[in-house]
């Protein structure tokens, strides 16, 4: 899969969220099966574009070839959109992270795991955080806090940015956790044996 795929996909079900829809009343606007849509927006296939212009306007959505010196702008019009219920969700469990985050490190300024978890914390926000991202939030947010009442237990602050650079290494690569079959290093496709 390709880091290009990945972005239409996720820009697909951003916009499919946007408009309120499952993937399900999505693949009926659509004409296709929900199956096809989950493959898409996971970057696991590679579109025609005529299926992306379907898809696009699908979501009332345009397709258009924008020279790259104007793309700033556009990029600055689409982030004055409102955002989904979703995204704010995950803004609010950052904001309460690095609300915690800032006094221990006015308490503890060289410690290097304190450091680590406000740039992950900052890194996060560039993605599009789930509810399981969130929770993994909130639950990183709850044991530092009780580093906060407690400063004995600052040992516990490595486990804490482990964690959290997993969860922003998970969302940075596309790294899927529930996909662990193995794969080989090298397959021969059929043509090269010839």
């Amino acid at each position: 899969m390709s880091y290009a795929l990945k972005d239409i996909g996720t820009a697909l079900r951003t916009a499919r969220e946007r408009l309120g829809l499952n993937q399900r009343d999505f693949a009926e606007r659509a004409g296709t099966t929900q199956a096809r849509v989950s493959t898409v927006e996971n970057g696991e296939v590679d579109l025609r574009v005529s299926t992306l212009i379907e898809f696009a306007r699908s979501l009332d959505l345009d397709l258009a070839l924008v020279p790259r010196q104007h793309m700033p702008a556009i990029n600055a019009i689409i982030a004055q959109e409102p955002i989904s219920p979703a995204e704010k969700t995950g803004r609010a469990a950052l904001a309460r992270l690095t609300n915690v985050i800032a006094p221990l490190i006015e308490q503890f300024p060289n410690n290097r795991d304190l450091s680590s978890l406000q740039r992950s914390a900052g890194e996060l926000g560039n993605f599009r955080l789930e509810e399981r991202d969130v929770a993994m939030i909130e639950k990183i947010t709850t044991a530092l806090k009780r580093i906060l009442t407690t400063p004995a237990l600052l040992n516990t602050a490595d486990s804490q940015a482990a964690a959290l650079r997993a969860l922003r290494n998970s969302l940075a690569h596309s790294i899927n956790y529930e996909d662990t079959s193995a794969r080989p290093a090298y397959r021969l496709d059929d043509n090269d044996d010839a």
